[in-house]
């Protein structure tokens, strides 16, 4: 094969055809190989085209399948993964990790050195904060501290809200997962209060006066981005008030949620951090929510950041849609404990400052599957109801018994339409549902109104994409005709920021109207924690588009009383079963579904694939090191 060629074909179908960029990058890194044999090349751009599509290795196994499988084969390698592995390390493009070279293969897959060194170092800090020396604690009193801050349930045996805590104390990283409404936010503003308890004396209002600064616990809070980090500070406050702890203790608690990039000091035009492992952040506890959210490049960052002897704790829903860039950290760290159970030490100490049986696993991988605990139920939706019926059928990939959900539960509706039909049928509920935007007379009404329902779609551009959807509801509001232009602000209309403006306090995933003010002024107003609504001229607002419609991938984070989800009329690559969970589970009360039967099995039926080393490199420490080891290294 000519070296200057782009074939027309892959290795691996599930990734796609590499790009003219992938082949530059594997012709760059030809010229510093002795070996000029088609398959490396090739191997090279499927790598890098990898990496665009969200993955951070090659499995080799996938590798050596696919070349021993394409038609016609004749790109020169045919063997096994030990022998593809040595074939690599012989071009002198590929290392097993110690030497400088621009590939590593660690004989399980195969990566770009950077990405295997993220996922090194972030493999080597979690499993120094899971094996550093136990916590020491006394459990007859912080067992009675537990049952005050965590009240028995009803709900769910054990209370995995009093077992997180638990694990919280135990050692420097916990790791909460749960779907939405599961209480995770509500769980670690309680754990912090725990942690707080055990770090340091309460204080009066003269000793913490007299108190240094530096011995008071330092805690934050961050969130991928603004818009979840205002989630976090929302639900931050309202929580805040009802926890029963002293108003000393109260007010050492964080009350706001920022960014990654402003907690790690993201200077504009710089990709350098103000705080990294020479100049580590002035934490003792770091909270990271939104976790599936977090790509792998930023996780290590936060993670070279992040004190050594400080507290991590990961919260996120990893059945919902992973990160944008590359990496599946959260679903990665999943793995290691899937259904709650721990290691017979672990089990003991939940037995003793809760009270639970837990099961016990003899794994060789417990001790850091010991750091995960898994909320089972959630608030959101009413208990038993058909929403969250719906969402753990998607979940687990039961088609027959989400269509049966769909066709005969309550709060669902599904109208199974084909094409031209479904967009009728949406343009026309969602008339329906905005009719009282149109009439609010207040910014709160308004806000009030837009907060009830919201129409989620898959794509962005085309005649089902959110900016079709967006003009053609707009114009039904406003009386237009097809053919007819939209003026660029009109009163009601609904607002999707699409930047970030922190000046402004408006993030990316905001929404807000456009309402006139008591002055006839044309205003954008958006909902404020500490004053209700507040309001900013149409002209200071930075990029936005119309709101009636979004993307799933915006909406994650948000809840909404109706959720209209419209399915597109054929099967697309977007449409995963984390997209439909996700898509499903913004409803708190009413979900309607428009699309076909067959777009809806093909979604549930291809859950999302993202190669990654995260959990290997996890496992090979845990089996190759000792504690005393991962601790120094």
């Amino acid at each position: 094969m000519n070296m200057q060629t782009v074939p027309d074909h892959n290795v691996l179908g599930s990734i796609g055809l590499p790009s003219a960029f992938d082949y530059a990058l594997a012709d760059s890194l030809m010229h510093r190989s002795s070996m000029r044999e088609p398959w490396l090349r090739e191997l090279i751009a499927q790598l890098s085209a990898a990496v665009q599509q969200g993955h951070s290795c090659l499995p080799l196994q996938e590798l050596c399948d696919a070349l021993d499988s394409s038609s016609p084969n004749d790109r020169g390698f045919s063997g096994t993964t030990a022998q593809l592995h040595e074939r690599l390390c012989a071009s002198g493009l590929v290392s097993n990790s110690g030497a400088e070279s621009p590939l590593i293969c660690d004989g399980i897959n195969l990566y770009l050195r950077r990405y295997f060194e993220y996922e090194r170092r972030i493999a080597e800090d979690l499993l120094r904060r899971v094996c550093g020396n136990p916590v020491a604690f006394e459990s007859l009193q912080l067992r009675e501290q537990i049952e005050r801050l965590f009240p028995a349930s009803a709900t769910t045996t054990p209370n995995w809200q009093r077992v997180a805590a638990a694990l919280a104390l135990r050692q420097n990283l916990t790791v909460i997962l749960g779907g939405p409404g599961s209480g995770k936010t509500w769980t670690v503003l309680r754990l912090l209060v725990l942690i707080a308890q055990q770090t340091s004396p309460p204080l009066n209002a003269v000793q913490r006066e007299l108190e240094p600064q530096e011995k008071l616990l330092r805690i934050a809070l961050a969130a991928p981005t603004g818009k979840a980090a205002r989630r976090v500070s929302d639900s931050l406050q309202r929580d805040l008030a009802e926890l029963p702890v002293s108003d000393e203790l109260r007010a050492s608690l964080p009350r706001e949620a920022t960014t990654l990039h402003r907690l790690l000091g993201m200077r504009p035009h710089s990709s350098t951090p103000r705080y990294d492992r020479k100049n580590p952040l002035p934490l003792d506890v770091l909270v990271l929510d939104e976790a599936s959210m977090i790509d792998l490049p930023s996780m290590a960052r936060v993670l070279d950041a992040l004190p050594r002897d400080a507290r991590l704790i990961l919260l996120g829903d990893p059945d919902q849609l992973a990160s944008i860039e590359i990496g599946n950290v959260l679903s990665e760290l999943r793995a290691f404990n899937v259904q709650n159970r721990y290691s017979p030490q672990a089990a003991a100490d939940i037995a003793a400052l809760t009270g639970a049986a837990t099961e016990i696993t003899s794994d060789a991988t417990a001790r850091f599957g010991d750091a995960m605990v898994t909320l089972t139920h959630s608030h959101r939706f009413s208990a038993g109801g058909s929403i969250a019926q719906l969402v753990e059928a998607v979940r687990d990939g039961d088609t027959d018994r989400a269509c049966e959900i769909l066709r005969h539960g309550s709060g669902v509706v599904w109208h199974e339409h084909e094409q031209n039909d479904a967009l009728a049928q949406t343009l026309q509920i969602a008339t329906q549902k905005y009719a009282p935007l149109q009439t609010a007379a207040t910014p709160e009404q308004a806000l009030n109104a837009l907060a009830h329902f919201r129409v989620l779609g898959a794509l962005r551009e085309g005649p089902w994409g959110t900016r079709a959807l967006n003009a053609s509801i707009a114009r039904a509001q406003l009386g237009l005709k097809a053919w007819q232009s939209l003026p660029p602000h009109f009163p009601s209309a609904p607002l999707l920021i699409t930047e970030n403006d922190h000046a402004l306090r408006l993030y990316n995933g905001d929404s807000g109207v456009l309402l006139i003010d008591t002055q006839q002024r044309l205003r954008a107003w958006f909902a404020d924690t500490q004053h209700g609504v507040r309001g900013l001229s149409a002209n200071q607002l930075p990029a936005f588009e119309l709101g009636y419609a979004m993307t799933v991938h915006k909406a994650q984070g948000s809840e909404y009383d109706t959720v209209l989800v419209l399915l597109p009329p054929q099967p697309h690559p977007l449409l995963t079963r984390e997209w439909l969970y996700t898509a499903l589970s913004r409803a708190r009360k009413q979900l309607i579904v428009i699309g076909s039967e067959s777009v809806l099995r093909a979604a549930i039926g291809s859950p999302a694939q993202r190669w990654s080393g995260l959990a290997a490199q996890i496992t090979g420490l845990l089996g190759t090191a000792d504690r005393s080891a991962v601790s120094s290294s």
